[in-house]
């Protein structure tokens, strides 16, 4: 059944007890081998409330079937009928699962080919800790993201469990949040990103309309989140969004990215489809940065790059083809100059 088709979870109630058992829901589905998945979003039987539909769209919106829905007997439950608390907190989640579009895509091609999970429980990455199994108010998508909403009424905050040994981060600013320990988060940091992936995104417009259309015509970026050896690695999948077979027709494109150190290669394994270009990249937990270069030339306008102190986040915006290799390198001190870097030093292209 799942290759060929999704599974939606019938009609739930709207109530915290209905919106918390998705959750394991959503996970056994993915081990019945049926990846496109969800529940309706802010329940369907009964009237949702102002706080279990904002906390109902904060988890949602990433379920890989992602729907609110409801009995047209029921009090409507869009986000713009529940006023600007459910507005600003559905806008946030979902403009964070349209980023995170291109992550899902490859990973449903990977289960398309290999039979491999979209949504996953904790153990599923680390069986070996015990203390992993039992949970079922966490899930991942993927190997590197994880979602851990606030799942009780009346609560600001939600315990979760950050297995080791790599680090985790908050996807939203790149904070460290916790590694091998359980930690109090806030609203803020339900989701989550682990150590050791390269994960491709894909702001929205913030004008016109927020689609998949639109969204799949603009600039990717790609999110590096090294591990405790400043490694990580991660690829995008892409074909046209829409036609069947095109992986079989050989009609995509397929880029895997690795990280070494102070150095992101990307690398072509096929191209058979035209994918946007790079505009942005995003390194966690790094030292501060004198240098950049890419593709062996200095980072000048109209690239450039900031690092933010608090955060340990680099930052570097260019513009990357991404139909041939490419590579980015960093140094924490001035780079000795090569003939070409010491023209560059003395350039008035030098910022």
């Amino acid at each position: 059944m799942g290759k060929y088709s999704g599974h939606w979870s019938g009609d739930i109630a709207s109530d915290w007890h209905d919106m918390r058992m998705t959750i394991p829901e959503l996970l056994s589905f993915s081990l019945f081998g049926i990846p496109m998945m969800g529940a309706d979003i802010c329940g369907f039987r009964g009237d949702t409330s102002t706080e279990l539909c904002k906390r109902w769209m904060q988890l949602g919106a990433f379920y890989p079937f992602s729907r609110n829905h409801n009995d047209d007997s029921s009090k409507p439950q869009d986000p713009v009928s529940l006023g600007p608390e459910v507005v600003q907190a559905s806008r946030g989640a979902l403009r964070l699962r349209y980023s995170l579009l291109p992550y899902y895509y490859a990973l449903f091609w990977r289960a398309h080919v290999y039979g491999d999970t979209v949504v996953r429980p904790l153990f599923f990455e680390a069986p070996e800790q015990s203390n992993l199994h039992a949970i079922d108010s966490q899930f991942l998508v993927g190997p590197y993201v994880m979602v851990a909403a606030i799942l009780q009424a009346g609560a600001a905050t939600a315990r979760a469990e950050f297995p080791g040994p790599q680090s985790w981060y908050n996807i939203l600013d790149g904070q460290f949040i916790a590694s091998d320990k359980s930690y109090e988060l806030m609203e803020n940091e339900t989701v989550s990103v682990k150590g050791g992936g390269i994960i491709p995104m894909q702001e929205p417009p913030t004008q016109g309309p927020v689609t998949t259309t639109n969204t799949r015509s603009s600039p990717l970026q790609l999110l590096v989140v090294p591990d405790r050896d400043n490694q990580a690695k991660g690829e995008l999948y892409w074909d046209d969004g829409d036609s069947l077979n095109s992986y079989e027709e050989q009609k995509y494109s397929l880029i895997e990215f690795t990280l070494n150190i102070t150095e992101i290669r990307s690398t072509v394994q096929w191209w058979g489809y035209g994918v946007p270009s790079l505009n942005k990249i995003s390194v966690l937990n790094q030292p501060p940065i004198k240098m950049v270069a890419v593709n062996d030339q200095p980072c000048v306008k109209p690239c450039e790059y900031t690092y933010n102190t608090q955060t340990k986040v680099l930052e570097i915006t260019a513009n990357l083809s991404l139909d041939k290799p490419f590579n980015v390198k960093w140094y924490e001190k001035l780079k000795t100059p090569s003939p070409n870097w010491r023209s560059w030093m003395g350039s008035k292209n030098n910022p």
